[in-house]
């Protein structure tokens, strides 16, 4: 696995599993042949970006279910990385409020 350091979480989607880093904080998905398929995140509170990104997990809709450990947050992406629902503090936010992220 390319350019993973200090690999944290796996879930297994399909024909591909994808892993959290910790250390770039970023989440990297791959094929079953273990090519890197695309990676995304790095340090960060905003929109894509994740500090100490922990589990993640997958459902029947092909989302991923992050646990973004520095940001105190749990956040549900596509398998492009694109926020549809972040849950912080209580309160869900959709990509469209991003401004009532807490800073």
């Amino acid at each position: 696995m390319n350019g993973v350091v200090q690999p944290f979480g796996l879930a297994v989607q399909d024909q591909q599993f994808a892993i959290t880093e910790r250390v770039n904080h970023q989440i990297h998905l791959f094929d079953r042949q273990g090519q890197q398929q695309k990676a995304w995140g790095g340090w960060g509170q905003g929109p894509r970006q994740m500090i100490d990104p922990l589990d993640i997990g997958t459902d029947s809709q092909k989302r991923f279910f992050l646990v973004d450990n520095g940001n105190h947050r749990l956040v549900v992406m596509d398998q492009a990385g694109n926020w549809q629902v972040l849950f912080t503090g209580g309160r869900s936010i959709t990509p469209e409020m991003q401004a009532l992220i807490p800073q």
